[in-house]
């Protein structure tokens, strides 16, 4: 399964690499990606397949998105992401680091071209299972080994998206940022059985980081359909 997600991760950064490389006027014509703004009034709905290359905290994340084309040069779009991973830090071993997020974005077209800002509000979730490193440490353990944080973010970005006649559409999301604006509740329940204080330091820590360092994004990709 890892070296799947390898290939995937791979083969997706060669097509961004390509296309940043290539998408010349020549080429858009040839694989008719033309008249984007007319083609997204035509075909106002779409349907997209997502993959994120790289985000913070989480990487190689995956989702959907349904997506409205307002105006010509206006979409909106609802988005779910999530992925998850094992970190073993150098201060903190954690057996499993997993994030889903809910993201409703307005994108705004240049002009009649491919190129887009959008902005918009992500509410994310973050699942931390702590590694059996600090697990074999405490003495009276109860099961509790997992914590639960979520916030509000403001997020930001540019991309390009280019819309077919036959319905195909191709959109990748250079770059973004998710800056948090709200924290909500904190489970950190498993602070309180260890009697490490590093241990509880080092957890204690990193939930802080979690709450408060923005987000960055590269490279996400979307294949989508519209109708």
């Amino acid at each position: 399964m890892n070296g799947l997600s390898e290939i995937v991760r791979n083969g997706v950064l060669i097509i961004c690499v390509f296309v940043m490389f290539s998408m010349n006027e020549s080429f858009a014509q040839k694989i008719q990606l033309e008249r984007p703004s007319i083609n997204r009034l035509t075909r106002p709905i779409t349907l997209f397949a997502n993959y994120s290359y790289f985000e913070l905290w989480i990487p190689n994340k995956y989702g959907a998105s349904l997506a409205l084309n307002t105006r010509n040069n206006v979409t909106w779009e609802l988005e779910y992401l999530t992925g998850s991973i094992g970190i073993d830090w150098s201060f903190l071993d954690i057996g499993k680091f997993e994030e889903k997020k809910i993201s409703l974005i307005r994108r705004k077209f240049k002009s009649t071209s491919s190129f887009n800002y959008f902005i918009g509000l992500t509410y994310s979730e973050v699942g931390i299972k702590i590694g059996n490193e600090i697990i074999n440490r405490i003495v009276a353990f109860d099961g509790t080994d997992s914590m639960e944080l979520s916030r509000l973010n403001v997020t930001l970005g540019l991309g390009n998206r280019w819309a077919r006649k036959n319905g195909l559409v191709f959109s990748f999301d250079w770059v973004g940022l998710n800056i948090p604006v709200y924290n909500f509740d904190v489970n950190k329940d498993f602070i309180y059985q260890t009697l490490d204080p590093e241990d509880a330091d080092n957890v204690d820590k990193t939930l802080k980081y979690l709450q408060n360092i923005p987000g960055l994004m590269l490279l996400k990709f979307q294949l989508g359909y519209s109708f």
